[in-house]
């Protein structure tokens, strides 16, 4: 197994810009080669997925260090499980029900959610008294976003910031569409109220 996961996943922080290569190793082929023990599909396999996971946990948990203990659980769970790895569905799907289970169990040790607020510096292409009103709309969001029930805001994340389709979304939270439409609707409408929109 790779014997420095979390340095491995600290150089590898920033994702990927540059649209995948379509000649690359599919993730159920990866998957494979890291059930049999190649560690570097295993690197491959976290390079692509790496900032996705981190940015949908950060999400849901509202603090970078806690989501980045969350992925590098993820990516354990994932080198653990390929050797028994059977593609019933896309790897994405399954790896999100994975992080959303690490992410609800991060949550229930630590009861009391802690969301970090948005400190960039402000952008040369805005006044600061703009920067300061979008960081503060932002840290609203944020904050919104983090007071809602965990399915609610599972559901929000990996459907309108993650783009998973509507299909994958359901199946990763082991739910039906129809009642993932009512999540959603449930907490758009939350939203709504909370930010008074």
């Amino acid at each position: 197994m790779l014997t420095s996961l979390h340095q491995f996943i600290s150089d590898t922080m920033q994702p990927a810009t540059s649209l995948p290569d379509a000649s690359a190793p599919d993730d159920h082929a990866l998957m494979a080669a890291i059930g049999g023990g190649d560690q570097r599909a295993y690197e491959k396999l976290v390079s692509r997925h790496l900032g996705r996971a981190v940015g949908f946990a950060y999400k849901m948990l509202g603090n970078r260090a806690d989501a980045e203990d969350v992925a590098q659980d993820a990516f354990f769970k994932v080198w653990s499980e390929a050797p028994r790895w059977k593609p019933q569905a896309l790897f994405s799907t399954w790896f999100y029900r994975v992080l959303y289970n690490l992410c609800i169990d991060s949550t229930r040790r630590s009861k009391i959610p802690h969301v970090e607020m948005n400190e960039e510096y402000a952008d040369d292409r805005q006044s600061v008294e703009e920067e300061l009103d979008q960081r503060h709309e932002d840290n609203l969001l944020r904050l919104a976003i983090a007071g809602l029930p965990e399915k609610q805001r599972a559901a929000l994340v990996m459907f309108h910031y993650e783009e998973l389709s509507q299909s994958q979304t359901a199946q990763a939270l082991a739910i039906s569409e129809s009642a993932l439409e009512s999540l959603l609707f449930r907490a758009r409408k939350i939203l709504k109220e909370a930010l008074g929109t």
